[in-house]
Order: structure tokens, then C-alpha cells, then sequence
């Protein structure tokens, strides 16, 4: 028996292959099948080619290849301008289609459109498709063609002898297509006449195919002015709806409102006010013509209030706020705070518009603010230099700052150095001196002393006799209390030794001092009707038998002061002393003087 010829297979297109045309092929492998895959997506150059064998079955693969526009993605940004694909027929094309079939005596007349993928067809005579795959349509050439596109017979093209719309239905032979240029040389489509049969078009249809592929430009272009106008009316109705409800809103919210809203001309004429002013001036919607926006302004603020407008006016200034006083129909004053802008057209100024806001309340609670302010003020003033004669002014601001905290009957432990001084031998001087003389000298001496207390910051306790008790407190962030002490005794010792009498010329004073560091207790000690801010405890104690233990004219320190002031003053190291009172002996020091920087002391 004489072995069947292989049958040869269908030409298949290449491009036009699907997943499924692929694994229903007869190779076994699906190494291959994925290959073959992969060579669907591939453009390939050759115009066709063989594939493998699979099971003594030979593939023969069709490559469909038209060309691309250099200005491919320019010319479909065209296209989408013209909002045209996948849209219903319409009668306007439809006429010119059925002008070329009968022009052309061709049973199929198209509008075509080149997409990036595919050609869609907008009107159609004698065929049943919406669209093919852009590599086979015969307009993708057209496109690419200065003028018509001319096939005679399509089975003896190259380009097109493998179409499947050449080998199977339609079975196009004969194609002749006019371009769809646009003005600004872009290629969209094509419109076409196609034939089953061989064959040519006169030069008349020739002319013709041209002047119908022209007029379906002018319905594009048409079309799409169309569709830009109405989308643009459509915007502008939306627009004027939307300010129409915006003018009614803020009409509504103006005419509801409780502040005061007018409008001028350049002459300073109202020309709107709404119902707002009523309650206050008593205008009624026909006096809008007769009042002026100085009107509204008391007479005592008139002038002022005009010129701070005029000043606007001419500087241009876009918007300002001012307040003033008006008289009410019931002759109330009621205040008023205006925000102004000005209404300008083509640069020129036409007038303004205002808002004023009544703040009647506002300003009377301002009032009241400021003279309880100055009130306060002068207040703590006074309170200031009254307690300022007890403590340091510093002190004294403080105790006015926080007087829940100073003057309340509470107390607490913390370091302080307290100094005690005694003008030596004044008893007895007192005794033989006439009483003013003695008043005059210890007032001068005790002037001298608190004075030097407050300028280094210290509080002043009491007076005992010709005696006084002052202490030292350290700020939170600078521990300097013993310092401003020692400080505050060279100085205090300098002072009284310079002090003069001219009724007695050869008297001199001289002081003791002794100062301690310790823990104590500071508060404000004692009922509520009589308080003393004092500092108890045995640092106090050591301090007041060192000062009683000094000599004329000397310093003594107890050891914590002295270990905080060492390396700043020169001091006598006058060992262990036996204090009063005490079973301890404690360590003690003279100062002589201060080391580096004069601190106030002249020897």
C-alpha cells in the first residue's frame, strides 16, 4: 500500500494565535509548546517562516507585518481626542459609506480607525464585523500611504496573499482606501472600498473616494467641536447652578447674620446694608440712599475715623481693621470693630465693603481688665515698698509673685546662712550722748546696713538694740548664699568704719560679725494677725554666739561658710572654739580680707 502524502496544513496567522490554539497542537512537549509561546509575542522581520515538526505534522507560520507611523504615539493621542471609538453608529457616516459603495460600485464601504491594537470600524456597508486585529487590516497600510491605497488583486500582493480576510470570509481581492488626515498631519484611519473580485477604480471614483475620505474629516471635526461644546455647556450650566446656590447661600447667611454688612461707593455713600444695622441705627431699607458711612461713627471719633480711611484709600491698602463708638437710636454708645476692603476695577478704587461687629461687651470687659490691671499694679507697687523695708526688693517680688507660699503659716528645712552684726560698744556711748544725737547715729549705721543687706539680695530678719539678724538663701540655680554673705559683711564693715559725725568728729564705729551656714527652718512664723518670716535652729544659734564672740571690726565664720568662701577670701584659721551653749567645740575663721576682686573692702 502506497503511504499518504502528510496533509499540508492551513496557513495559520501568526498574531492572531491564541493560548489555546497553542496547547491544542499536536506536539507532546510542553517544553515546546511554551516556546511557541513565547514566539507569539515576538515581531519577527521575515515576511514568513517554518516552524518544527511535531508528530510528522508541519506547521507553517504566516507573519502578518504592517507598518508603523514614526509618529505612532502622537497620532494616537490624536485619535483619543476625537472621543470616536466604540461609539454607536450614526447617520452622518453612514450616508458617506453608503456614497462610496454606490460611487464605487463596491458591495463593502468602510470608516475605519487605526487603534494601537486593532482597527474598529465606525460605519460599515455590506460587512458584519466591528473590528479585526490591526495586523491584518489592510487600512494599517493605508495609513502609511500619501494618497489611495490601491490592491488590484490581493492574492497576488505579497503584503496581504496570507490574510485570513484574503484566504477566508470576506475574501477580499480588491481594496482601495483614502486616508483620514487630520490638520495637523496625523493619519487616523482610512475610508475604503473593498471587492471579491479583481479589479480598478476610475480617476472620477478615485476623485471621489478622496472628496467622501475629506468629508468624514469635517463630520470628525464636527463631531468633536460638538462634543467639546456641549461638554462645555455642560460645565457652564454647573458652574451657574453652582453660583446661584452659592449667591442664594450667602444672601441667606447676610441677611441672618448678627454683624453688620454695607457697601459704599467712592463717595463713601452706602449702597447696601443688610438688616443687621436695624436694631442699632434704626435705618430702614429706604433711607440706604441717604446715609454715609461717617454716619455711623460718633462725632467725637469722626475725624479720626476718616482719616484713618482716607490713609487706606490712598495707599491702597487691601483691607483694614478699625474700631469706633456709634450713637444708637436709644442713645446708647454701642462699639463697633470694622473690618474694611476695598473694591477696586481695572485698578481704580469704587468703593468698599465693610463688616462691623458689635463688641460693646468686649470693650467694657477691656476697660475693666486694664484698670484692674493698673489698679493691681500700683497695688503690688505699694505693696512692694512696704515689704521692700523688711527685704530685699528682690525678695519682696517674689513674696508679691507667690503670696500663698511666702506669707501662709508654713514652713521648711533648707541651707541658709544667717549674719548676725552688732555696732561694738554703742551702749555704752548711748549713755553719755543726748537721745537724738544717739537715734541719728544708729539710724545712719542701720540706713547703712540694710541697705548693703538688700544689694546682695539678703532678707532682713529683726532688730535687737543696736543689733540685727539677716539671712541668705541660695536661688535655685546658683549656690552662692555664703558668698553673698561675706560679700555683704567686708562691705557692711567698710561702710561703718567710713561713717562721720560732724558734732563728733572723733567718733568711730566699728561693728562685730559672725556668719554661719546650716541647715534650718524658714517660714513664716507666728498667728494671723501678726507674722515674722524668720529662720530658726541651731545654724542660727552659731551664728549669733560668733557674732558675740567677735572683736571689734573682725568677721568670724563658722566651718561651712568658710569651706564655701575659702578659696575667695584670706581668713585666719583660729582653731577649735567653745561656744555658749554648746559641749562641741567648732572650727573657726577671721576674715582678713578678699582675695583677687575688691569686694567692697577699703583698709
Amino acid at each position: 500500500m502506497t503511504p499518504s502524502r502528510p496533509q499540508r496544513p492551513r496557513l495559520i496567522p501568526f498574531r492572531t494565535w491564541t493560548d489555546n490554539q497553542v496547547r491544542t497542537l499536536p506536539a507532546t512537549r510542553p517544553a515546546r509548546r511554551a516556546r511557541l509561546r513565547r514566539l507569539r509575542h515576538t515581531y519577527c522581520k521575515a515576511f514568513e517562516s517554518v516552524a518544527s515538526l511535531f508528530d510528522g505534522s508541519i506547521v507553517r507560520l504566516v507573519i502578518m507585518v504592517v507598518p508603523i507611523p514614526e509618529n505612532e504615539e502622537r497620532r494616537i493621542e490624536a485619535l483619543g481626542r476625537y472621543e470616536i471609538l466604540d461609539t454607536p453608529p450614526e447617520q452622518d457616516f453612514d450616508d458617506l459609506t453608503l456614497l462610496a459603495s454606490h460611487i464605487c460600485d463596491a458591495p463593502i464601504a468602510l470608516i475605519t480607525l487605526i487603534d494601537k491594537n486593532r482597527q474598529w470600524f465606525k460605519s460599515k456597508v455590506g460587512l458584519g464585523l466591528s473590528e479585526t486585529a490591526r495586523d491584518l487590516a489592510f487600512c494599517a497600510h493605508t495609513i502609511a500611504e500619501p494618497d489611495v491605497l490601491i490592491v488590484r488583486d490581493a492574492t497576488a500582493d505579497p503584503r496581504f496573499a496570507g490574510n485570513p480576510l484574503v484566504l477566508s470570509e470576506p475574501h477580499i481581492r480588491f481594496y482601495a482606501g483614502a486616508t483620514l488626515m487630520t490638520s495637523d498631519g496625523y493619519a487616523l484611519g482610512s475610508l475604503c472600498v473593498i471587492d471579491r473580485t479583481p479589479r480598478d477604480l476610475t480617476g472620477d471614483q478615485m476623485d471621489a473616494l478622496r472628496a467622501l475620505s475629506r468629508q468624514t474629516m469635517v463630520q470628525l471635526e464636527i463631531r468633536r467641536i460638538a462634543a467639546a461644546m456641549a461638554r462645555l455647556n455642560r460645565e457652564l450650566e454647573r458652574e451657574v447652578l453652582q453660583r446661584k446656590e452659592a449667591e442664594e447661600q450667602y444672601r441667606h447667611i447676610v441677611e441672618n447674620v448678627s454683624d453688620i454688612i454695607y457697601k459704599t461707593d467712592a463717595e463713601g455713600r452706602m449702597t447696601y446694608w443688610n438688616s443687621a444695622i436695624e436694631p442699632i441705627l434704626k435705618f430702614g431699607p429706604s433711607d440706604v440712599t441717604k446715609a454715609r458711612y461717617l454716619d455711623l461713627i460718633h462725632p467725637d471719633y469722626r475725624a479720626a475715623a476718616r482719616r484713618f480711611y482716607q490713609k487706606q484709600w490712598l495707599d491702597r491698602v487691601p483691607t483694614t481693621y478699625y474700631e469706633f463708638p456709634v450713637i444708637a437710636d436709644d442713645g446708647r454708645v454701642v462699639w463697633l470693630g470694622q473690618n474694611v476692603r476695598l473694591i477696586s476695577n481695572n485698578g481704580s478704587v469704587t468703593g468698599f465693603q465693610a463688616l462691623a461687629r458689635d463688641i460693646t461687651e468686649r470693650r467694657q470687659a477691656q476697660e475693666l481688665l486694664e484698670k484692674t490691671v493698673k489698679d493691681k499694679t500700683e497695688a503690688q507697687r505699694l505693696l512692694q515698698a512696704v515689704v521692700g523695708r523688711y527685704v530685699s526688693q528682690d525678695v519682696a517680688a517674689e513674696i508679691i509673685r507667690d503670696p500663698e507660699r511666702h506669707l501662709s503659716v508654713r514652713s521648711q528645712k533648707r541651707e541658709v546662712t544667717v549674719l548676725f552684726c552688732d555696732l561694738r560698744g554703742f551702749t555704752s556711748l548711748s549713755e553719755k550722748l543726748d537721745p537724738d544725737v544717739a537715734v541719728e547715729i544708729l539710724n545712719r549705721y542701720l540706713t547703712d546696713l540694710i541697705e548693703c543687706v538688700f544689694e546682695h539680695r539678703g532678707t532682713l530678719d529683726k532688730f535687737h538694740g543696736d543689733g540685727v539678724m539677716c539671712f541668705f538663701s541660695d536661688a535655685e540655680a546658683k549656690k552662692d548664699a555664703p558668698v553673698r554673705a561675706v560679700q555683704c559683711a567686708l562691705r557692711l564693715r567698710s561702710r561703718v568704719n567710713e561713717l562721720r559725725f560732724p558734732n563728733l568728729p572723733e567718733l568711730r564705729l566699728s561693728v562685730g560679725i559672725g556668719i554661719n551656714t546650716g541647715i534650718a527652718i524658714v517660714g513664716t512664723i507666728g498667728s494671723e494677725r501678726r507674722m515674722d518670716h524668720t529662720v530658726i535652729g541651731d545654724a542660727v544659734n552659731i551664728a549669733q554666739r560668733l557674732e558675740s564672740i567677735a572683736a571689734p571690726d573682725q568677721i568670724l565664720l563658722g566651718p561651712k561658710t568658710h569651706e564655701h568662701v575659702m578659696n575667695l577670701v584670706r581668713a585666719d584659721d583660729l582653731g577649735f572654739v567653745s561656744l555658749q551653749g554648746r559641749q562641741e567645740a567648732i572650727h573657726v575663721f577671721a576674715v582678713t580680707g578678699w582675695i583677687g576682686q575688691d569686694a567692697g573692702e577699703t583698709h
